[in-house]
């Protein structure tokens, strides 16, 4: 393995490093500290129970910033789009770490 090669290697590592922790804000494995007595357990992903927010300039008096809560119905949609993207970029990454 080449200086580049190991260079690009530890660049996609990070990224799916990031990818992994972006995806524990939606959703974690319940089985995780289980599996250290029982290693053959399945991964049992669960969701975080998310709701997004949006943080804007506030513009009644100017001053700061204020958050409002995305409805529901919206973050919960929003949530699986955001999801789906992560896993599918995660997916490439691996595979592209794995092709070195």
């Amino acid at each position: 393995m080449n200086k580049d090669t190991l260079q690009k290697a530890n660049e996609l590592a990070q990224k799916i490093r990031e990818h992994e922790q972006a995806l524990c804000c939606f959703e974690y494995d319940h089985n995780y500290y289980a599996r250290d007595e029982n290693p053959d357990l399945e991964p049992d992903m669960r969701s975080t129970n998310p709701q997004l927010i949006i943080e804007h300039d506030n513009t009644e008096e100017w001053e700061g910033r204020t958050t409002t809560p995305i409805p529901m119905v919206l973050s919960d949609y929003l949530i699986e789009a955001i999801k789906l993207s992560i896993k599918d970029s995660l997916k490439r990454l691996q595979t592209e770490f794995e092709a070195l």
